[in-house]
């Protein structure tokens, strides 16, 4: 073979290398374009065994309470199409795969109103995969005592992901985001924070520990009132009872003593759920969230007993799995289990 062949078959090979370089990288371009790169790999996992829902209906309002193990996740689907979460669950892969799944379920894209009763792990784990996956318009953070790492790692996320926060505070004319419910509209609800007091968020707090802290939520929609307690211990309870004694919780449309709905606290510790409380309240059912066999033996049978003694009927998440409380648009509810 002469000096020109050997040439002619060398520039052969450049050129056939260099064809398939460029279709490797037009390959490899089309795969990450089809699926949106890393963030359609990684939120994969949360498009695939959803569980099977139907579509709210019109005027309806439904509260998922998701079953996220030993922790705490709600669901609210407002009248007005609005969403909101109470809590997140505690951020382990099984926990963030029940929430993204079921919000991916009930085909939500975005969230108004993140609300975090407090920065425990097994409420406020499961926030920074909430903000990665989902447009969130606000989020609420809770109080937080010093040097709180776990507090510390919410906010980080927060902040990472650019959402908007503010912290829990009862409506209040300085700060308009807390304005939640809608008192106008063909299915006007009220949604407010009973709890911390606006002079804990402007002054402080001393020696109070990070259950004293927790949010609490009062929801009302045609007449049915629910109660969200996050992790609030008895002495959070005295104070809500005689703040409405009061009177004042009628600045924001609140009547604590008709609460219908009890979402449970502390996943039945019995450091709440006091019998003052219950017989305040006018509470017909009860959704304890907690997990299976947990080492901490919630649901307290102490609290169990004074609850059916009460006569109101118990969910809980670790038996019945998520549990679904809907509301018509002419105020009546049922729970039920989708499981």
């Amino acid at each position: 073979m002469n000096y020109a062949q050997e040439k002619k078959i060398l520039q052969t090979k450049k050129r056939k290398l260099k064809i398939a370089g460029v279709i490797v990288g037009v390959v490899l371009l089309a795969i990450f374009a089809m699926l949106g790169g890393v963030y359609a790999i990684t939120s994969w996992k949360y498009k695939v065994g959803k569980p099977k829902l139907s579509a709210r209906g019109e005027g309806e309002m439904r509260m998922h309470f998701i079953d996220v193990g030993q922790g705490d996740c709600t669901i609210l689907e407002l009248p007005d199409g609005k969403i909101a979460l109470i809590d997140c669950g505690s951020g382990t892969v099984d926990s963030n795969k029940a929430v993204l799944r079921y919000l991916n379920a009930l085909k939500v894209d975005e969230i108004d109103y993140l609300i975090v009763t407090h920065a425990d792990s097994d409420h406020a784990g499961g926030a920074s995969e909430i903000l990665k996956y989902k447009q969130v318009k606000r989020v609420f953070l809770p109080l937080a005592t010093p040097n709180n790492h776990e507090y510390d790692l919410l906010l980080a996320a927060v902040l990472q992901s650019g959402t908007a926060y503010s912290m829990v505070c009862p409506p209040d004319p300085s700060r308009v985001e807390t304005f939640m419910s809608v008192t106008d509209g063909e299915y006007p609800y009220t949604l407010a924070f009973l709890y911390p007091t606006t002079e804990m968020v402007d002054n402080g707090f001393d020696e109070l520990k990070d259950n004293e802290l927790s949010a609490v939520v009062w929801l009302d929609y045609q007449g049915v009132s629910t109660l969200f307690t996050g992790d609030a211990p008895t002495q959070t309870e005295n104070k809500l009872i005689l703040d409405d004694t009061l009177g004042l919780f009628e600045l924001y449309g609140v009547t604590l003593s008709q609460t219908e709905i009890l979402k449970v606290s502390h996943h039945g510790s019995d450091d709440a759920t006091s019998q003052l409380l219950l017989d305040y309240l006018h509470a017909q059912t009860a959704i304890i969230s907690c997990g299976e066999n947990n080492e901490y033996s919630h649901p307290d049978e102490a609290v169990l007993k004074r609850l059916t003694d009460a006569g109101v009927d118990v969910y809980r998440t670790d038996k019945q799995g998520t549990i679904v409380i809907t509301v018509s648009n002419t105020g009546e509810y049922q729970a039920f289990s989708p499981n």
